[in-house]
């Protein structure tokens, strides 16, 4: 698997399975009424953030414990290898603009 597809990969496990568990944890909660409702989605939008957040951290510390626990928390037991970025040497011309 290239490099691309295992960081889409677990990037994609961290979103979902953290969205997920930030459904279920506002299963039940209630919203107090004078709250507006741009208010109550940009709460709600911090809460799922934070939340898938704290799961891709709390896989990749036990990823790092526990090497076989990254395919199952993140789809991937590789993780993404990144180069650095090799600059391309631009050749100027040497005739002169007219």
């Amino acid at each position: 698997m290239s490099n691309v597809l295992i960081s889409v990969a677990r990037t994609v496990a961290s979103k979902l399975v953290g969205g997920l568990i930030g459904a279920g944890a506002a299963v039940g909660v209630v919203v107090p009424a004078d709250l507006s409702e741009q208010t109550t989605v940009v709460v709600s939008g911090a809460v799922f953030f934070v939340i898938q957040v704290v799961y891709y951290v709390v896989a990749r510390w036990a990823e790092r414990r526990y090497p076989w626990l990254g395919r199952l928390l993140l789809w991937s037991k590789k993780q993404p290898v990144y180069q650095e970025a090799r600059t391309a040497r631009v050749v100027e011309a040497a005739q002169p603009l007219s």
